[in-house]
């Protein structure tokens, strides 16, 4: 675990004034870690490619999400109807995925496809103006807004870039800090799957980092009761986020992992971009 001294108020002040003017106008696409989801019959399930065992909450980041390390899902929903997305990740050992969505406030239809990228030096259409959001890092709980935002490869404008925050939440199932007793020196020290496997586990135990505004925010979800035997089956890699719509129009959300668990497939590079890029079934049901 990390500890911090406190920062001075000046020293922070500073800080955040100097974050917000670099992040204030600009934009980055994210058509290539898009996804548009399509509803038949209310549901479509998609499976994310590549997808960073530690994205939707980076330690390199600050504790936010990771923008190009997450995975993007683009969905037109109606207004009063209950809306359930599942994220799978069962798959992939030590793997803790965690959701945030969004309303888009847009006065374009979303499309039935991803469209072709931006051309070099072109201004984004409307269309792949929706696939642009404000900045390499995300607050996994707050509403998005920048105004006259431009494409930071070429200096276009893009447009208003509004993004309205609906729920987050996370798998909490054996998420968090594992230790176990070392043989040699009979101390803690960090649990590790690879090499552990019959050893005593001590914990889960959230790091202090965590505490941040958007993970204590989003909801820490469990998977629900089974409904033959209403035993709860806590499934590490699996969680469920589920919302009504207030109003009907375009709802954008991001797929990510969180604090993969030690000597896990998850934890190979996480954060680092490379190796670590699984893929995770995302199911989208409107009711």
């Amino acid at each position: 675990m990390k500890f911090y001294k406190k920062a001075k108020f000046g020293a922070i002040a500073s800080s955040i004034l100097l974050a917000t003017s670099f992040h204030a106008d600009a934009a980055t696409s994210i058509l290539a870690s898009s996804y548009v989801i399509n509803l038949t019959s209310g549901t479509n399930t998609t499976t994310f490619e590549k997808v960073n065992g530690a994205s939707w909450v980076s330690e390199s980041m600050g504790y936010l999400g990771w923008t190009h390390f997450s995975k993007w899902g683009s969905v037109s929903l109606t207004k009063g109807k209950p809306v359930s997305i599942v994220v799978d990740a069962t798959a992939i050992a030590g793997f803790h995925p965690g959701i945030t969505v969004w309303q888009r406030r847009s006065k374009v239809d979303l499309p039935s496809v991803l469209p072709a990228a931006v051309a070099k030096d072109a201004t984004p259409t409307a269309a792949q103006a929706l696939f642009y959001v404000n900045s390499h890092s995300y607050d996994q709980a707050s509403n998005i807004l920048v105004p006259n935002a431009k494409d930071e490869t070429n200096n276009v404008v893009v447009g208003d870039i509004s993004m309205e925050y609906v729920a987050s939440g996370y798998d909490v199932d054996g998420l968090g800090d594992k230790f176990t007793l070392d043989a040699t020196t009979k101390s803690l020290r960090p649990y590790n799957a690879a090499t552990d496997a019959t050893a005593t586990v001590f914990g889960p135990y959230l790091p202090a980092g965590f505490t941040t505004t958007g993970i204590a925010n989003s909801k820490k979800l469990s998977d629900a009761a089974n409904a033959a035997t209403g035993v709860l089956a806590r499934t590490p890699g699996r969680v469920e986020l589920t919302f009504t719509p207030k109003t009907t129009g375009i709802f954008q959300f991001v797929v990510g992992g969180l604090k993969p668990d030690v000597g896990s497939a998850a934890a190979v590079n996480a954060g680092k971009g490379v190796g670590n890029v699984h893929a995770l079934k995302v199911t989208v049901t409107q009711k």
